[in-house]
């Protein structure tokens, strides 16, 4: 994130550290906030144990900092120097640094970053009895929890932190808690006793040479399930303490003081006069005999623990792969998703169970269909290793997430809802899972079940552009307007390249009917990253709905050869087909419109009515387009009940042009208006309480 300098506080007249923020990142206001976040946070903790902050400096697109100069070297560089510590300096670095975490956490700041680098030790020392001080460092991964729900998770839509020492849950899920930087400290104590970092470790190297109770305490707080690791910092002090006092007891390792006097004396306290008897000689060679077997038997074992080392350390080298592949999809341009697959398909040659990956790499391919016309072969990918990551763990709430989403662009909503629950029941608080939920609550009809979930998203965290996207697609249609552009204008701060945000905007223009804008829209969306599928189909719409039948056709012809089914899922519920037929209709070819319409309607046959209103307000069209009117409005009406709300496109639409005036078409659209202030009011209320899975059972609406 940043850059530190030695320099030199011209008003004091001493050395101070200057971070500044990389260059690269400068113009970013998701990695500016990071950085502020960090100076902001070490600046609000005072505490011996932590380096202090004491100047932010902003200067147009400029960030730094200034804190206190450390004269020393962090804990990496120390052990990298020495070698491996000794356990009663070890100890009291790790109680040092258990302090600092102490006073972060009764912040409710989580660090979730601590590792050797982040530890400085400091040759200017606090107390007379300690070598160094220990100092903890570079709070830009820092999350804050609520006072209370001490003990409450955090967790991101990609993996944060450095895998060596992160917590399993943090590798697994992304979720972090006051445990996870216990944890993250007890790999920085195994680091000093052994000299290597954790995936370099063998096993049976990691114990040797260190005392009984230091090896109880390491164990503790590295333990796999949270609830066996110390609770709180406070509780870990006090194990440090009576480590340390039993260390000090024992005469600071494992061997007792007898034997060690053996040893340094030649190994043996026998007198040398005295003479070996037969059965002693014969137990001298059984034991040589053992010792060889022993030697043996014990390089066959390294050899097995080597393997698992090795294991070990391409797991964690996947577990990196795959996080770089959700930091890549989660930037949304087709560049990126190369990236993305690349990444996840190193993670897979690397560590084929993992689960991770596979649904990575599902949604993926997902995205590649759905965002980059990647077209069927990209969805049958999809579906193919997100059925790969379930099967490997059935308990894992990613693999939901990839498998709802594909079921979503397949048009099976209420199983693509059923699968979004299921994530969010096993990870409560995976703000992805609540996007995903809250999107297809909206794409269904009922917004004001949607809302909610966005809205819990950007509280949990405020930077999450797909939270604050989601809020304003269930704005929009609530008829929210103005709102929903507040929130779209929200994700362009934070990331001025989300096409989704800009495409949101056109969307409402679009409905506004202010076409010439929605073109300026479009402009500025396809400079953004030209050729997009979601701006393509906007653009289109712009076109059908302004009367510029000419370039619509144009345009629908281009989509349709990128995807022939033609996703109706998107902006207006319009199948690429049926705006064609409706094209060439006007044109004059009714030959081509009405094969256009036969193919369509093939496709429609075998939808279910349950699965949404898209297909069926598609077809209400289509029948207006084939002149057959009463069936348009019974299935018009048909589309409302199922969950069709968007009544200010129906208005735009050229396609119902022939019952726009019918009293019954009026009638309606003002019913459409009017549930549409109700279900406003109602997102209301839902809002002012932050939703639990239990409230939102997946079930069709009822009207």
């Amino acid at each position: 994130m940043g850059i530190t300098y030695k320099a030199l506080d011209t008003h004091l007249g001493r050395p101070a550290a200057l971070k500044v923020i990389n260059a690269r990142y400068i113009g970013g206001v998701e990695a500016r906030e990071r950085f502020l976040r960090e100076a902001r946070t070490a600046a609000s903790l005072r505490h011996v144990n932590i380096a202090s902050v004491f100047h932010l400096g902003l200067e147009e697109e400029n960030c730094f900092y200034a804190m206190e100069y450390i004269v020393g070297e962090t804990l990496e560089e120390c052990v990298r120097r020495q070698g491996k510590l000794p356990s009663v300096a070890a100890l009291r670095i790790v109680a040092q640094a258990a302090r600092a975490l102490r006073a972060a956490h009764s912040q409710c700041f989580v660090h979730r970053d601590i590792k050797p680098t982040n530890i400085m030790l400091s040759t200017e020392v606090e107390h007379a009895d300690e070598e160094v001080t220990a100092k903890l460092i570079d709070f830009g991964l820092v999350k804050v929890g609520s006072d209370d729900n001490w003990l409450s998770r955090f967790c991101d839509s990609y993996f944060a932190g450095t895998p060596q020492y992160a917590s399993p849950e943090q590798l697994n899920h992304g979720l972090a808690d006051v445990r996870s930087d216990i944890y993250s400290l007890g790999m920085c104590l195994r680091f000093m006793l052994t000299g290597r970092h954790p995936q370099k470790s063998a096993p049976e190297d990691e114990v040797a040479d260190i005392p009984a109770p230091v090896t109880a305490l390491l164990a503790s707080m590295t333990a796999t399930d949270q609830a066996l690791r110390p609770q709180t910092a406070a509780e870990l002090i006090r194990q440090i303490q009576d480590c340390s006092k039993r260390v000090s007891d024992e005469g600071h390792g494992p061997l007792t003081p007898t034997v060690e006097r053996q040893i340094k004396a030649g190994g043996s306290t026998r007198p040398a006069n005295e003479k070996k008897s037969f059965g002693g000689k014969m137990m001298i060679a059984v034991v040589c005999i053992c010792a060889l077997l022993a030697m043996f038997l014990c390089h066959a074992f390294a050899k097995n623990q080597k393997t698992a080392s090795d294991k070990t350390e391409d797991f964690l080298q996947s577990r990196v792969l795959c996080a770089q592949g959700d930091e890549y999809r989660n930037k949304y341009t087709t560049e990126d998703n190369q990236k993305a697959v690349k990444r996840y398909t190193e993670a897979i040659a690397q560590c084929p169970e993992l689960a991770d990956a596979h649904a990575g790499l599902a949604l993926a391919y997902w995205q590649k269909a759905a965002r980059y016309g990647g077209g069927a072969d990209a969805m049958d990918r999809a579906i193919e290793y997100a059925r790969r990551a379930i099967a490997i763990a059935p308990e894992q709430a990613k693999a939901y997430e990839a498998l709802g989403l594909i079921r979503w662009q397949q048009g099976k909503t209420w199983e693509a809802l059923t699968q979004i629950r299921r994530a969010i029941e096993l990870n409560p608080q995976g703000t992805q899972a609540m996007h995903y939920f809250s999107t297809m609550w909206t794409s269904v009809g009922q917004p004001q079940l949607g809302l909610p979930w966005a809205r819990k998203v950007v509280q949990i965290e405020p930077t999450n552009t797909s939270g604050w996207k989601s809020a304003a697609d269930a704005s929009v249609d609530l008829c929210a307007d103005r709102q929903a552009e507040l929130y779209y204008r929200r994700c362009l701060e934070i990331n001025p390249r989300m096409m989704a945000a800009h495409c949101g905007l056109l969307h409402i223009h679009l409905l506004e009917g202010d076409f010439t804008q929605a073109q300026q829209d479009f402009a500025t969306a396809n400079a953004v990253d030209p050729g997009l599928l979601h701006p393509l189909i906007l653009k289109a719409q712009i076109e059908l709905f302004s009367g510029n039948y000419a370039a619509a056709e144009a345009t629908y012809r281009r989509l349709l050869a990128m995807d022939r089914n033609g996703a109706v899922n998107y902006y207006g519920g319009i199948s690429y087909l049926s705006a064609l037929a409706f094209l060439r209709q006007q044109a004059g070819d009714l030959t081509e419109s009405q094969a256009l319409l036969d193919e369509v309607c093939q496709k429609y046959t075998a939808q279910d009515d349950s699965e949404g209103p898209l297909h069926i307000y598609d077809l209400a069209a289509i029948r207006c387009i084939q002149g057959r009117q009463d069936d348009a409005l019974i299935l018009l009406n048909k589309a409302f009940h199922t969950g069709w709300l968007d009544h200010r496109a129906t208005q735009l639409d050229p396609r119902f042009l022939a019952i726009r005036a019918s009293p019954q078409f009026v009638s309606l659209m003002e019913e459409m208006s009017a549930h549409t202030d109700q279900m406003r009011e109602e997102a209301e209320r839902r809002c002012a309480d932050s939703p639990t899975i239990a409230a939102y059972p997946v079930r069709p609406p009822v009207r």
